[in-house]
């Protein structure tokens, strides 16, 4: 299963929380796959660090709900992050020894979009997943 990248109030956990869809992925025995986004959401993750974003998602249902987190380690170029920071959107830091003391795998990977550094490129992803399943 995989859950992300997304907004994690508005677009993961409402989905997550709806009786018995929480229940039924806690309980199964897939891989849960949480994607993190590459960039804060101004008014929602300000500040979020990736362990936040995963936080957010536990504490609000369940730890079962999350196996392995993939996040971005690509730096987004510079003259990109100055027009993002005007809108109060930043690079979602990691630290991946705070998201593995919570007993998840951590995978790190280049899945920026070159064109449009604050999303994933999909072909990035779908080769990272690949290689998970």
């Amino acid at each position: 299963m995989v859950i992300g990248p997304g907004s994690v109030f508005t677009s993961i956990l409402p989905n997550l929380i709806v009786p018995g869809i929480g229940q039924a992925m806690a309980e199964s025995k897939a891989i849960k796959i949480y994607v993190c986004n590459v960039m804060t959401q101004p008014g929602e993750t300000d500040l979020f660090t990736a362990c936040d974003h995963v936080s957010a998602i536990i504490n609000h249902g369940s730890p079962g709900w999350i196996d392995v987190v993939i996040i971005n380690n690509h730096p987004i170029p510079d003259d990109k992050l100055i027009g993002y920071a005007e809108s109060r959107r930043y690079p979602v830091s990691v630290v991946a020894e705070n998201i593995q003391a919570l007993g998840l795998n951590v995978v790190l990977a280049n899945v920026l979009d070159e064109q449009n550094p604050s999303c994933h490129d999909v072909d990035k992803l779908a080769v990272v997943l690949r290689e998970l399943v």
